[in-house]
């Protein structure tokens, strides 16, 4: 038996630019979704998903929309939690972003690039 595997290759990936410490961006984000493992912005611009978000948020609601979690774990908020329209802002050369939503700003830091 001959089994034939067709694989469609998406090249809308690689037209993406990835938002590093090197980027400069001002930023109204309408559209935001989390694909394999990226958090992709107004279909232009992507973060790593899992940016982690600090414990202490407190004016921005973030839904734990999780099917089902093992006992005893704890819902971790990460950048894919927030959902769009927001604003982002990040300086050339810096490894801070600064998202606005509904008048509250986190600041997020992103992981230094190991080469």
């Amino acid at each position: 038996m001959l089994i034939v595997s067709q694989i469609a290759c998406n090249n809308y990936q690689t037209d993406l630019i990835e938002i590093d410490q090197s980027s400069k961006l001002t930023l109204k984000v309408n559209r935001a979704y989390n694909e394999r493992g990226i958090y992709i912005l107004n279909d232009k611009y992507y973060l790593n998903s899992s940016l982690l978000l600090p414990e202490n948020i407190k004016g921005i609601h973030i839904e734990d929309d999780a099917i089902w979690r093992p006992q005893g774990a704890t819902n971790i908020p990460r950048l894919s939690d927030i959902e769009a329209p927001f604003e982002i802002f990040k300086e050339k050369n810096n490894d801070s972003i600064y998202l606005i939503k509904a008048n509250d700003t986190i600041i997020l830091r992103l992981d230094k690039v190991i080469e």
